[in-house]
């Protein structure tokens, strides 16, 4: 059966691609097996904690593996993932805990120092980076490595994400397993993406285009690689061509940032074969100083929005020249 469930993603690629590398971060990875076990454990933990389908769960993490397993654990629980900023400060968090209606927070280890003791929250789940002596992995060996049991169906509400409220407080979109699947499958089939692809991550999975990341490369097996460092634009391009990234997303000022900032522009990567641009429109000019300076590269600009979760439409790459 084809999957229809977001984290059933997750568990066909670990059934297809076992042994496979799913996700790399730094020095870190970690396969499909390997995810989708500990993705198990957390959810059984969660379901132990009194979490039940349709719970409304806060996730405060920067990217990372351990981000990963917490998404899918949520969903497998029967839980809605509600991923908000990891810096968002005591007062924006109790605004998403009061607004979401959820008492259930997974937060990384540095968001827990800054929160814990002043959000309305009454179970914080502290996720590091899945050091094994930490005490969430101790307590995670306790809970089976099994998939949950629990029944989901395709119109149940898998996300909440918070809009950046440039017209006032954040507003929350729901959206169901059926509208993320459906156009994560539209996005795999029009960008064209494969096992063998990898694409570097440098946006963050609370923001609706970098969640999509995740989902289409792991609808096909494809590997997704992190980094956090944007700030420092060469060493994300020393990263992508270590690690062979076949794909690379960004906004606007991601894209103004590798070509006035970074080696980007005379930096051959040989393994990168497409480019995607959304969050705004970008000025004609840089668009055509990209396709110059990387002709071999396919650059595809696209729309959408949160509510659309999130693609629309998209311009081919040959409708550019």
């Amino acid at each position: 059966m084809e999957p229809y469930l977001i984290h059933q993603l997750l568990e066909r690629a670990a059934q297809d691609y076992p042994q496979k590398v799913s996700v790399l971060h730094g020095d870190k990875e970690i396969t499909y097996m390997e995810l989708n076990h500990i993705s198990n454990r957390l959810a059984h933990l969660l379901i132990n904690k009194g979490v039940k389908k349709g719970d409304r769960i806060i996730i405060a993490m920067e990217n990372s593996i351990a981000s990963i397993v917490a998404y899918y654990a949520v969903l497998k629980s029967g839980g809605i993932s509600i991923e908000v900023p990891d810096k968002s400060t005591p007062r924006e968090m109790t605004y998403f805990v009061e607004n979401a209606g959820t008492g259930v927070c997974i937060l990384s280890r540095m968001s827990s120092k800054r929160l814990k003791g002043e959000i309305p929250a009454q179970t914080i789940i502290e996720l590091d980076h899945m050091e094994k002596d930490s005490a969430i992995m101790t307590e995670l060996e306790d809970m089976p490595g099994t998939n949950p049991e629990i029944p989901i169906i395709d119109l149940d509400i898998a996300s909440i994400i918070y809009t950046s409220g440039s017209t006032g407080k954040p507003k929350g979109v729901m959206l169901t397993h059926r509208n993320v699947m459906s156009n994560t499958a539209s996005i795999v089939s029009y960008l064209g993406l494969g096992a063998n692809d990898r694409i570097m991550v440098v946006l963050p999975f609370y923001y609706v285009y970098g969640k999509s990341l995740l989902n289409t490369h792991f609808m096909v097996g494809a590997s997704v690689v992190i980094n956090n460092r944007f700030a420092f634009p060469n060493s994300v391009i020393e990263d992508m061509d270590d690690k062979r990234a076949t794909g690379f997303a960004g906004v606007p000022s991601s894209f103004a940032i590798l070509m006035n900032r970074s080696i980007f522009p005379k930096r051959d990567l040989p393994s990168l074969r497409y480019m995607t641009q959304a969050g705004g429109m970008m000025a004609p000019a840089l668009t055509r100083r990209i396709m110059e300076a990387k002709p071999g590269i396919s650059l595809f600009i696209m729309y959408g929005s949160t509510e659309a979760s999130p693609r629309l439409t998209y311009l081919p790459p040959d409708k550019l020249k």
